[in-house]
């Protein structure tokens, strides 16, 4: 391996670390690789790094960027022939498509890689561009149809046991439920997601789908297992953000702890997690053998 290869595939990999860790500075050290690529006349590390690059910039609140890299990268990836790359290229122009609000062209985009990753029996693909047309279904308006693409993906991140496509999956039929008013099954869905989350110590899963709960909980007015979620939630932040969550947190727990005796703040305070998932159990229990997993609302069946 010549020196320019060796580097190339070392700032590759610095990007690729960098984004896992959705830290801004991925652009870095893919512009790096993309170069060198360059000069090595390889079409594949350049195809690679462009999609990743437009990963960087989706990321980044950088819609244009990220879909003129994803462009580049599959007219890359169409010239050597690599369905696979082609596919990945098209969900996610798909997913830019469809944040910007473009639904023909994200439909367009996420089909046409449904399609492909069908043929190539990826089914992680497969359950990532459902995931997709879900999140356009409900754009739409079509609660119904955007849940039954949720589970669809559900099913199929399953069937490869990808824990984190599972937690994805379960969290949006979860929010749709939550949104419609059937507080019981997207109880019981986020719990089931965030269990997957801690397991997974996916700490930005988790806090996503704590503030699900958060809503779910304040919108029933349930105060106590409200506050101690929130607690949660805090503790949460304040390992993965330090300082800086606290100064966001802190002040309105302080108003909470004010309006609250102090012996009932004192209780929810140290016993945040078990009141969270004495929460969590009640609501498994109170489903009495219906599955949260169907549509609850007759008409399109799931």
């Amino acid at each position: 391996m010549t020196e320019t290869a060796r580097q190339a595939q070392e700032w590759l990999q610095q990007g690729l670390r960098a984004l896992a860790d959705l830290h801004p500075a991925a652009r870095e050290p893919l512009g790096r690789a993309l170069e060198a690529f360059r000069t090595l006349g390889d079409l594949r590390g350049e195809a690679v790094c462009r999609m990743r690059l437009g990963q960087a910039a989706f990321q980044g609140g950088d819609p244009r960027s990220a879909l003129d890299d994803y462009q580049a990268a599959l007219d890359g990836f169409r010239t050597l022939a690599d369905p696979a790359g082609e596919a990945a290229c098209l969900r996610r122009l798909g997913e830019v498509e469809l944040r910007a609000g473009r639904l023909p062209q994200a439909e367009d985009c996420l089909q046409a890689a449904l399609t492909r990753f069908r043929e190539l029996a990826e089914r992680s693909g497969e359950a990532d561009c459902l995931l997709g047309l879900g999140s356009l279904a409900l754009a739409r308006g079509d609660a119904a149809g955007g849940f039954q693409l949720f589970r669809s993906a559900l099913g199929l991140q399953r069937e490869v046991a990808n824990q984190a496509g599972e937690q994805a999956a379960l969290g949006l039929m979860a929010r749709i439920l939550a949104a419609r008013g059937h507080w019981i099954p997207a109880t019981v869905l986020a719990g089931r997601a965030l269990e997957i989350g801690r397991a997974l110590e996916d700490a930005l899963g988790q806090s996503l789908l704590l503030k699900l709960l958060l809503e779910i909980l304040t919108a029933q007015n349930r105060r106590e297992p409200a506050l101690a979620t929130l607690v949660v939630l805090r503790d949460l932040a304040r390992e993965r953000e330090g300082a800086a969550a606290l100064r966001r947190a802190d002040p309105l727990l302080d108003q909470v702890r004010a309006a609250l005796p102090p012996d009932q703040w004192a209780t929810i305070e140290t016993l945040a997690p078990t009141l969270l998932d004495d929460v969590l159990r009640a609501a498994e229990a109170a489903l009495a053998g219906s599955d949260p997993e169907l549509w609850p609302e007759g008409g399109m069946g799931v």
